[in-house]
């Protein structure tokens, strides 16, 4: 088994990251299962999606330094290790399947953000001129940032 000063146990309903929270941690769910949602406990509530064993998350906060994009909430009695950016290049080089595991996550939330924008970008193609002009401009600066993020993506300082 890995590490145990990096396992912790979390009960039904337990909070294990808030949407908002800055971490500089990753986890690896080793039993049990979690789910992720935006705006926890609100109104607007939205479930994302259920992870069980094996599943990581929180990995693009962790590496690129930003606060988390989703609340994770036990379902039931679940451990997780916990993962520190200090450690993830050991944690990715011990075992082939957790560096597939980071990529196919990061892949996937890439995938829906580029879903939810299309989605956003066809609600608004009926819209007037000025609102068509203001979602141009949206969405430049929406490829500015994304540009800047990058650049500002610790963990790529490695590689690039």
């Amino acid at each position: 088994m890995e590490n145990t000063s990096k396992l912790k146990k979390y009960n039904e309903d337990e909070v294990i990251v808030m949407e908002g929270q800055i971490t500089f941690e990753m986890y690896k769910i080793l039993s049990g299962k979690v789910a992720a949602y935006i705006n926890y406990g609100e109104e607007n509530e939205t479930l994302l999606g259920i992870f069980d064993a094996q599943r990581t998350f929180g990995e693009s906060g962790m590496l690129c330094e930003r606060p988390c994009m989703y609340t994770v909430v036990a379902l039931e009695e679940t451990l997780v290790m916990r993962v520190s950016i200090d450690e993830f290049d050991e944690f990715i080089s011990t075992n082939m399947q957790n560096a597939r595991n980071v990529i196919k996550n990061l892949a996937r939330e890439v995938a829906v953000m580029r879903c939810n924008l299309d989605m956003m970008m066809e609600e608004y193609e009926h819209n007037s001129e000025e609102e068509k002009m203001n979602i141009r401009k949206l969405k430049e600066k929406m490829s500015q940032s994304a540009v800047c993020d990058w650049k500002n993506c610790a963990f790529l300082d490695k590689w690039i």
